[in-house]
């Protein structure tokens, strides 16, 4: 499912959210109310949005766009899910010293239950996004790794490759995530030890310099590293994939903690 999906339907949810009765501020509502009141909204937001639309606008078609329309729609009608954004949305309006994630309600969700799902899972997850990201457009792609590329071109770009993977690789894809925000919606992130944290920064690191040494322009991408913002597209785009590769191919008894680590960048 396109991050940026996730942010559209987040900030329709709280245009629509006014609606409610009486409003959120009311003091005297009951919570438990206000609350039942915000899953049905979910349940219905979906069928609000021109989420089809969008989506083919992106480039998904046939199988690959009814799971992703699908996919859409499963957040805000599973209870789990639509009792935890309720909770979000009604926190932003009753409490001032709320912070909406920029991000969303919905995708950091998805990534702190990514550090509770078994290694398998996070390694074929993470597979996919690597696969997504070597697809990339190098301007696209080196732009993203320098941060210089904005979250909704970001996404954009990241949803035109999504609709063209192979739907069985789609398939399972939204599984995992859909499977992340369940966790994500009943449990809090995974925190690792400064150690453990350090440990895998050194693996990963010495996995870089490995797969560095394979490079033909091995000099060259180091001196990039070095300042990767004012690296060019090309490299920073080869930087970021080298980066994914490392992850991707950790020692198997360290591996989950890198992935996890990758998931809260």
């Amino acid at each position: 499912m396109p991050r940026l999906l996730y942010l559209s339907l987040t900030l329709l949810l709280l245009c629509v959210v006014a609606g409610v009765p009486h409003g959120l501020s009311a003091q005297n509502r009951d919570v438990g109310v206000k609350r039942a009141e915000m899953i049905r909204i979910l349940g219905e937001l979906p069928s609000a949005m021109p989420i089809r639309e969008d989506l083919q606008k992106q480039g998904f078609s046939g199988d690959n766009l009814e799971l992703a329309v699908a996919q859409a729609g499963s957040f805000y009608k599973d209870p789990t899910i639509a009792g935890f954004i309720a909770d979000q949305v009604i926190a932003a309006y009753t409490d001032p010293n709320f912070e909406v994630n920029p991000q969303g309600l919905i995708w950091p969700m998805v990534a702190r239950g990514m550090g509770h799902l078994p290694l398998v899972e996070l390694r074929y997850y993470y597979s996919v996004e690597q696969a997504m990201v070597n697809a990339l457009p190098s301007r696209e792609c080196g732009q993203a790794m320098r941060g210089t590329y904005s979250d909704k071109a970001y996404a954009d770009a990241m949803s035109r490759v999504a609709a063209r993977l192979e739907t069985d690789a789609l398939r399972e894809f939204y599984r995992i995530e859909f499977k992340a925000a369940k966790l994500g919606a009943t449990r809090g992130p995974v925190a690792l030890s400064v150690a453990t944290m350090e440990d895998v920064a050194a693996a990963i690191d010495a996995r870089v310099e490995a797969l560095l040494d394979e490079e033909p322009d091995a000099v060259r991408l180091r001196a990039a590293m070095q300042d990767i913002a004012r690296a060019n597209n090309k490299n920073a785009c080869r930087i970021g994939r080298i980066f994914y590769e490392a992850v991707i191919t950790l020692d198997p008894k360290i591996q989950r903690n890198g992935l996890i680590m990758l998931g809260q960048q």
